[in-house]
Order: C-alpha cells, then sequence, then structure tokens
C-alpha cells in the first residue's frame, strides 16, 4: 500500500526488469521447459521447436545468453493441451491477445503502415530507428 497523495509519491519501487541477474526470473529457460513437460508427462508428445517459435523471443536484458520462454503463454498451452492430447485451437491465450492489438495499432493505421517505426523500436529495444 502506498500513500501517493499524501507523501512525496511512490519512490519505493524500482523496476529490476532489465537487470541482468534476474532475466531467467521472468521465464522459463530451456530446462524448465524440459521438467515442466516432463512433469506432466507430454515430453514425447509435444514438438518443442513448436513451442520454441510461438513462446521463446523473450530477451530482458542485453546480457543474457538465451531466450526465454513466455511462462503464461506455457502454462495456457500445457493446459489447453492436457485436455485431449492435441494442439490448442489457438495457441495464444485470448486473454493477452488484446496486447498484441495495442501493439498493431502503433504500426498500422486504417490498415495501412503509419510509420510509428521509432515508437515501436523504442518499446522493443529501446533505441531510436534512424
Amino acid at each position: 500500500m502506498t500513500m501517493y497523495d499524501v507523501t512525496s509519491g511512490f519512490n519505493i519501487g524500482k523496476n529490476i526488469s532489465l537487470d541482468s541477474r534476474f532475466h531467467n526470473m521472468i521465464g522459463l529457460n530451456g530446462s524448465e521447459l524440459d521438467n515442466a513437460l516432463s512433469e506432466y508427462e507430454i515430453q514425447d508428445k509435444v514438438d518443442k521447436k513448436l513451442l520454441e517459435e510461438w513462446y521463446n523471443h523473450y530477451i530482458f536484458s542485453e546480457k543474457a545468453d538465451e531466450a526465454i520462454y513466455n511462462t503464461d503463454m506455457i502454462l495456457y498451452f500445457i493446459d489447453e493441451f492436457i485436455k485431449h492430447y492435441e494442439l490448442p485451437r489457438e495457441m495464444i491465450d485470448i486473454n493477452v491477445r488484446s496486447d498484441y492489438s495495442r501493439l498493431r495499432s502503433i504500426i498500422y493505421t486504417h490498415k495501412k503502415l503509419n510509420r510509428n517505426f521509432k515508437t515501436l523500436q523504442t518499446l522493443i529495444g529501446g533505441r531510436y530507428i534512424r
């Protein structure tokens, strides 16, 4: 709980999301994914290349050794997969799909590229495209 209006504002938080020491804390690395698939006894039923293609593109630190898997998406996939032991109809959880539409709106206006590439680059990499 914070007392934002009474004090000088929220000044006790610190953004550690780009700190390389915490990179693996945010998602699953390859061996953690293997453990999760083994735990549900589906390691031989799931194509890891497919999971990599859909869910393994997250790098939060320039010093990271490997990309990590999105934990929410992996848990969604496992939950959907174990219902019928087949790929989910939707590979992306509908609950997070709105985030993708926000990113799309930065790039497209009226179904045409709107040249907001600098904004997108800042969001993705923290650098401007010149």
